[in-house]
């Protein structure tokens, strides 16, 4: 991650908070435990949308305190819905819990961006600015 010192704008959801960092990737994470729905996952897409003006947004997703996402709302994330604005997700994975809850969404969602699940953010990052940069 860059060393650039910048004062980050924080929107934040009812079960989120994220931020947009110096290369222009979105940072997510969430309030412990949390159980999403599809309404808190549209709520999470309009905050994504104040940060991405165009279809080129990029985000890193903490899962580590994702309790559960139901059926409806792992439908709706993989969906075209998500790619209107969106063209990469990183969703990092630090427990067993997330890494589990990460690989059943994709392994069962397919989702239609280029989705990746990673043990840290720093490898979640780093493929971010590789997908971002086109390489």
């Amino acid at each position: 991650m860059s060393n650039k010192k910048t004062k980050k704008t924080i929107h934040r959801s009812r079960t989120a908070e994220m931020f947009l960092d110096e290369d222009g990737i979105i940072h997510q994470t969430h309030a412990p435990d949390s159980e999403l729905t599809l309404e808190d996952i549209q709520e999470e897409l309009v905050l994504y949308q104040r940060f991405a003006k165009r279809e080129d947004a990029y985000i890193l997703i903490d899962l580590g305190n994702v309790k559960s996402v139901t059926l409806k709302a792992r439908m709706y994330l993989a969906s075209n819905a998500v790619s209107k604005f969106c063209s990469g997700a990183a969703l990092i994975a630090p427990s067993l819990t997330s890494k589990v809850l990460g690989n059943f969404f994709l392994g069962l969602n397919k989702p239609v961006i280029p989705t990746k699940l990673f043990g840290s953010e720093e490898e979640g990052l780093k493929w971010l600015r590789h997908l971002k940069q086109g390489l």
